[in-house]
């Protein structure tokens, strides 16, 4: 059975999922959005607030993503934006519920600035 690329990623305000984007382009891999059960607030100073709470308090929220076989898959990417110098909590919850050995992680990031950054 040939291996083949996932690209698991969390994208609030589109960041994240332009990069995922242009991964997928290049490697031909299968795009995977992490989508929590609980939409994160649009407005910036709610969603800081929300998720500064969830990351302090190690809260992995619940997930409506299926995920597929991991089994065929070698190589995963997986996408966060930088929330307080640490992934998503929708991440942390697809990474603590997925056993990953063996295979190659291909972490990527993005990052805001902040405010209106």
């Amino acid at each position: 059975m040939d291996k083949k690329i996932l690209i698991v990623y969390y994208s609030h305000s589109g960041n994240t999922e332009k990069i995922a984007d242009i991964l997928g382009q290049q490697t031909g891999g299968d795009m995977l959005p992490i989508q929590p059960e609980e939409a994160y607030p649009i407005s910036y100073n709610a969603v800081v607030e929300q998720a500064k709470k969830e990351i302090q308090a190690g809260y992995h929220p619940a997930v409506k993503t299926q995920i597929p076989n991991l089994d065929v898959y070698d190589t995963i990417f997986v996408g966060s934006p930088n929330w307080w110098s640490t992934i998503a909590p929708p991440v942390a919850t697809f990474l603590s519920q997925n056993d990953l050995s063996g295979k190659i992680i291909v972490p990527f990031c993005t990052h805001g600035g902040g405010g209106l950054g």
